[in-house]
Formats: structure tokens, sequence, C-alpha cells
């Protein structure tokens, strides 16, 4: 029964995310509420005040800030500095990532995400949270080869989308390394729901500071101010996009609370293929075959090098003996999946 009710969330989560990727395509676009601020200021609002919700009706999911055990050692003074620029590139992410909307693909963008892991290991490199090896570096650059794939098979490539998004996820992976240096000083150990709960106030505020200057000088496409006749005809569109965006955060944080790092991974796999699945059929975007090529081979690639860093002792005499270790017993990669207590790895 546990192990249907985990399936089920992982479901949940894949189907929801790819809702949200779809949703925000459609409500950012050019003829509809193209207001980006507007739209993240929403999201900032609705999660804090569900959060605050949440706490009071289940305190037990904040357990960074309720359980007296788990505030034991946390040090406020380093949350307080490092919360700030984290939010700062937490609203950058976001920002940038929905105005790319305006400019590229939903199956686009989700194609170039997927070379996070790359920018991820390269600051992390400069932040000495990880050292250089050959095969680690290898892998790599066969996933920056298939994102170049997809980039190269774009057929409605625009320069301006492809700047935003790449400044998203330089903005995403230096939030992540950022968060990596933090935690290993031992100041910054957040549970998922205390996290948001800290960190969508400084967003709301970010917003709605360029909001204020949006409204004497438009800074850039999607960065403009609504009039009252776009507000009244879409805000129950903005409220729904921040009402499904929550709903992502709980089922993400609720499933990486119950299953495994393994599934969460083969989930947020899962979510990738579907997302751009979900563009190809509903929105009818082209997807090149060289693209569907150079897709196939990242969702390989990024899964492999999950599975590398949580066992690189497994995969010291190559690929396939690697995965025959792994497969040998029991049906190990199952157990993996299944089991929360069975393995670590880092999350993406």
């Amino acid at each position: 029964g546990e192990r249907w009710a985990t399936a089920a969330l992982a479901v949940v989560f894949v189907v929801l995310s790819a809702a949200l990727v779809s949703f925000s395509q459609f409500l950012l676009h050019e003829g509809r509420f193209p207001y980006v601020l507007v739209v993240v200021i929403c999201r900032a609002a609705v999660s804090f005040l569900l959060n605050l919700s949440l706490l009071g009706a289940a305190p037990s999911l904040f357990p960074s800030i309720t359980d007296a055990t788990a505030r034991k050692g946390f040090d406020f003074g380093i949350v307080t500095r490092g919360l700030l620029p984290i939010s700062v590139l937490f609203e950058a992410q976001i920002v940038l990532s929905s105005a790319a909307y305006i400019f590229v693909s939903a199956a686009f963008i989700q194609m170039v995400k997927e070379s996070n892991v790359v920018l991820v290991y390269i600051f992390s490199l400069v932040a000495a949270l990880d050292r250089f090896q050959c095969r680690s570096a290898g892998v790599l650059a066969a996933i920056a080869f298939a994102t170049l794939l997809t980039v190269r098979g774009e057929v409605n490539f625009s320069a301006a989308g492809m700047a935003l998004q790449a400044l998203s996820q330089v903005a995403e992976c230096a939030k992540v390394v950022l968060q990596g240096t933090m935690m290993s000083s031992g100041g910054l150990k957040l549970d998922a729901f205390s996290y948001v709960l800290l960190v969508t106030p400084c967003c709301f505020a970010l917003s709605a500071s360029l909001l204020a200057v949006a409204v004497v000088w438009p800074f850039a496409p999607g960065m403009g101010v609504p009039s009252l006749a776009d507000l009244r005809a879409f805000w129950p569109l903005v409220l729904a996009d921040a009402v499904v965006a929550y709903a992502v955060h709980v089922a993400s944080a609720t499933l990486i609370k119950r299953s495994s790092p393994v599934a969460y991974i083969l989930a947020g796999v899962a979510k990738d293929a579907c997302i751009v699945l979900s563009a190809s059929i509903v929105w009818a975007e082209r997807i090149t075959p060289q693209q569907a090529l150079g897709f196939c081979l990242q969702l390989l690639l990024i899964f492999y090098w999950t599975v590398l860093k949580a066992y690189p002792n497994e995969f010291q005499d190559g690929i396939l003996a690697g995965f025959a270790r792994l497969t040998a017993s029991d049906n190990e990669l199952v157990q993996l999946a299944l089991d929360p207590q069975y393995g670590a790895i880092e999350r993406r």
C-alpha cells in the first residue's frame, strides 16, 4: 500500500509539473497576460499565505521552525545573511525563466534546462564543493553536446529567449551551489516547507520593487504593468496559476519526504519527458528529429549521472559493469526506487 501511494504521488508530481508549464505558457502568451512580474508576485503571495495556513494546521511539516530539537544549533545569523542572496537568485530564476516563455517554446526551454547539471558541477568546482574527475567531466561533456543538438535543432530559435533562459539557469544553479555552501557550513538546514515560507516574502518584496520600477520604466519584455481591464479579465487565471505552482511545491516536498532519492530523480526524468511530450501534443510545438535525439540522450545521460554520483565505486569498471552490479542482487535498482532509506543521492 505504501509503495502504491508513493507511485501515485510521483504520478501526481509529474502531471502537476507538466500542467504548470503548459498553463504558464498559455497565460504568458503575448495575446493574453504577458506580465511576468504580476504572475510572480501572485505566486509568492499565494505560496506564503497557503504555507502560513499549513503551518497552523500541520506544524510537523515545518520542523526547522517548530521542532525544538531541529532548531538546536540553528544559526539564524547565517540564515539571515544567506536568505537575501538566495532570494535574489531565486527571484531572478523565476522572472527570467517566465519571461523566456514569451519568446521560445516550453519544450525548447525544458531541453535547455537539462544542462543545469553541467552548470551546477562547474559552480561546485569553483566553490570547492566537488572535485574534478575525468569520468564526471566526460559525462557532463556528453550532456552539453546533447543540449547543443537540441539548440541547433530548434526551428523557431530566438536569441532573446535563449539569453533569458540561459541567465535564468545561471541564477538557478548559483542558488543551488550557494545553498550547498551554506548547508556544508552547518548554518542553513531547512526543510522544504520552511524554506519556501522564509523565501517567498523576500521574493514578493523584490518583485513588487521591480514592478514599481516598471510603472515608470518597462525595462524588458514581460516586465510591464497590466491595465485594470487585463487584471479584471485574467485574475482568475493568474490565481489558478499560483495555486497550481503551490501544488507542485507540495507534491515535490512530499515526494522527497516519502520516497527514496533515486525515485525522486526518476520522477524528475519522467517529468521532463512529460513536459516535452505535452508541449508537442497539446501545443503542437514542432520537435525536430535532431532535438528528439538530443533530448533522449540528455535523459539517459542525466539518469546515468545521478546514479554515478550516488554509487561511484560500482562504476569503476564501466557503465555496463556498474549497472550489472546494481541489478545483480535482488533487483537493487528497484529497491533503490522504492525504499526511502535505501541509498543517498543529490536531488536535482
